[in-house]
């Protein structure tokens, strides 16, 4: 595997668990309170650590080509075109 791919799934990893963990975060702060939407914030943080990795390794093309299978596989999950 070369450093393409392996910066892609960097980036692709990290953007599902970055907005993943906002969201669990933000869902679980109704019925826990703050400190959960803060560890959310704080994993989301985190998560651009391998974004940019991922950026360093595969390029421009490899960034164009996560955001695009992100958006392919989010407008394919939640069945809309809007994102």
């Amino acid at each position: 595997m070369n450093r393409f791919w392996w910066g892609v799934g960097l980036l692709v990893a990290s953007s599902v668990i970055g907005w993943g963990a906002l969201f669990v975060g933000g869902a679980l702060a109704i019925p826990y309170g703050r400190r959960a939407a803060e560890i959310g914030a704080w994993i989301y943080a985190a998560s651009w650590i391998p974004f940019g990795l991922g950026g360093l390794l595969s390029g421009a093309e490899g960034i164009r080509y996560s955001k695009e299978f992100v958006r392919k596989w989010f407008r394919r999950k939640s069945g809309s075109g809007s994102l």
